[in-house]
């Protein structure tokens, strides 16, 4: 919590005039590399199978969301 509050206080200092659309889309990269390296790590040493969902529910709320979030930014 007081890690989320630091981060939000640095990401107000040093993003000031910096384009919003671009550091979105680093910010996703970057957790996607992130996850994908975590996947992997759970997969290797863990042995937790990658499992995608193929239930109609999760991805129309995902397709959702993914809509809601482009037409606000």
């Amino acid at each position: 919590d007081i890690a989320f509050a630091v981060y939000i206080i640095l990401t107000g200092r040093y993003t000031i005039g910096s384009n919003p659309a671009l550091l979105a889309i680093r910010q996703l990269f970057f957790n996607t590399i992130i996850a994908f390296i975590c996947m992997l790590f759970e997969y290797y040493f863990k042995k937790v199978p990658i499992n995608i969902p193929n239930d109609t529910s999760f991805w129309s709320s995902v397709i959702f969301i993914s809509f809601f979030t482009v037409n606000v930014l």
